[in-house]
């Protein structure tokens, strides 16, 4: 082959690498408002490869979003746990949201309040969570139907003691100063810095024939194991010993979980 026909080969490949690159990151806006109470922009792509950065942000004036999949920032809007938030559609879950939302009516700081705001962090975030889901369910064209669900395949995990042994103080930090890796293999899951809400998701992945894992809500803790080939009646005691967490069933018949299942009007 001649030079100038490897150039232009190289030239051939590189422009369609970027077609496909854009392709991947190409976004559809589907709303951009303003008014005298917020604004709101929302932006949706297909998923395609790997995604190699996203963000979240939720707090009580403005959510951010960028190159987040809809299965993951729905379960944070929902203030659950990714086990219980189910798409009907699986590929629906894979959408690629990009918004950012902003509450003109500002959290109000006070020093003669209680806690000082003149309204609680958390229950301002709610509130914002709960305006820009609707926007998102409007932009989206989809609908959240909540079922009950019996929950004797369900294990809630809890905090079972404080750091009191070498193991435990090694793989549980208060703070998280890494980002957070997780490997999932058959047989086998390792986790690096992750939250107790990651530690269920893993574990529902690695045990599902047993049941799903959740946690009701994150704790400052995050954990490092290394589980493999350690059978069910086993996890229990391996959890305790190596990062101070257990888990408990819930009873059949005596509670259940609401189930937000995710439908799209087509």
């Amino acid at each position: 082959m001649r030079p100038y026909t490897k150039i232009k080969s190289l030239i051939i490949g590189f422009s369609f690498a970027l077609v496909m690159f854009e392709c991947n990151y190409n976004p559809k806006e589907l709303v951009n408002y303003k008014d005298s109470n917020h604004q709101f922009r929302i932006e949706v792509s297909k998923k395609f490869g790997f995604i190699n950065y996203s963000k979240t942000s939720y707090g009580p004036d403005e959510i951010i979003l960028e190159n987040t999949l809809l299965k993951d920032c729905l379960p944070a809007l929902l203030n659950k746990d990714k086990s219980l938030v189910q798409f009907i559609d699986q590929e629906k879950g894979d959408l690629l949201i990009s918004a950012k939302y902003e509450n003109f009516n500002k959290l109000t700081y006070s020093e003669n309040s209680k806690n000082g705001y003149i309204k609680d962090y958390e229950e301002k975030t709610k509130e914002t969570k709960k305006a820009f889901l609707l926007e998102l369910k409007k932009a989206l064209n989809f609908i959240i139907d909540e079922k009950v669900s019996p929950t004797d395949k369900y294990f809630q995990l809890i905090i079972k003691d404080s750091l009191r042994n070498v193991n435990q103080t090694r793989n549980v930090k208060n703070n998280k100063t890494n980002n957070s890796n997780i490997t999932k293999m058959p047989g086998s899951l390792n986790v690096d810095n992750a939250s107790i809400v990651e530690i269920a998701d893993g574990l529902s992945y690695l045990y599902k024939e047993e049941g799903k894992f959740f946690a009701v809500k994150n704790n400052k803790n995050h954990y490092t194991i290394n589980i493999k080939d350690i059978p069910f009646d086993q996890l229990k005691t391996h959890l305790e010993k190596e990062i101070g967490l257990s888990y408990v069933p819930l009873n059949e018949g005596k509670s259940s979980l609401r189930i937000s299942k995710i439908v799209f009007n087509e």
